[in-house]
């Protein structure tokens, strides 16, 4: 988790913490209005400002997908997902 910002369009930002990282996308708790298809910039991502769409939202948690990655943030991205142990859910499969 990190502080971070949202940019709209209009130049407005929201701040946000980040929850989750992947190399296609990024949760966030963020505080302010965004809908689903909403095009944003997400300031950092691993150091880089970059797009992203909306693609979900529960609450204030929000779900963002990544439409430029630059191949070095890809990379800073993948090491450190490398880094952190696996999420594991203690649900049973049914």
């Amino acid at each position: 988790s990190e502080p971070m910002k949202v940019c709209l369009p209009d130049g407005a930002c929201l701040d946000g913490v980040s929850v989750e990282l992947s190399q296609s996308g990024m949760s966030a708790m963020i505080r302010g209005a965004l809908a689903p298809g909403d095009v944003v910039r997400l300031q950092p991502v691993s150091g880089v400002d970059t797009a992203a769409v909306v693609r979900h939202k529960l609450g204030l948690l929000y779900g963002f997908e990544f439409l430029e990655l630059a191949v070095e943030q890809a990379g800073k991205i993948a090491e450190r997902c490398r880094k952190c142990e696996p999420w594991r859910s203690n649900a049973r499969a049914v």
